[in-house]
Order: C-alpha cells, then structure tokens, then sequence
C-alpha cells in the first residue's frame, strides 16, 4: 500500500515540475530577445507564445497527470476492497450509551 502512495506522490511532484517549468517560460525571453521584438496579428510574439505554451501545451500533460492518477486512484481502491476489516456492529460510545444492541 505505501508504495501505491508513494508512487502517487511522486507522479505529482513531477507533474507540479513540468507543470512550473512550461509556465515560467520569461528566461526563454532573456536568452533570445528577439522573441520579444516581432509581433503576431499586431500583439507581441512573447505574449501569443506565453499563451500557446501556457495552454495548449499543457493540456496533454494535464490529461496524462489525471489519467495516471486514476489508475492509481483505482489501484488504492481495489487494495482497499481486498483488505477491507470487517465492519463493527456499533461503536463503543453507542455500547455505553445504551444505544446498541450487541
């Protein structure tokens, strides 16, 4: 089971990672300059740029992150069900409350 979360966490710790790395993209404009010079449909190509890697790059790594966490969402699940305690009749504050029948 801890290896299950384990993996968990580690899946989304690496997609936190890609996710801050596609998104913070402004040292890319530092190391070419240019980029910020010339323009697309009259905005500036840094803008148009930000926006396409900020958004439709994204998405696929978005539905790889949620597809895999389903997979491991559902590993948990079916670990859960093949190791479920049985259930208790009452608890023990219903017991002295007189609540329950044993």
């Amino acid at each position: 089971m801890q290896r299950i979360y384990q993996r968990e966490c580690w899946v989304a710790l690496i997609a936190f990672a890609v996710v801050t790395f596609l998104t913070h993209i402004f040292p890319v404009y530092f190391l070419f300059p240019a980029i910020t010079t010339f323009t697309i449909f009259g905005f500036p190509a840094h803008y148009l740029l930000t926006m396409v890697v900020g958004w439709l790059v994204l998405m696929p790594a978005y539905w790889y992150y949620i597809k895999v966490s389903e997979q491991i969402d559902q590993e948990i699940e079916q670990y859960e069900a093949a190791t479920e305690p049985p259930a208790r009749t009452a608890t023990a504050a219903a017991r002295a409350a007189g609540g329950a029948d044993d």
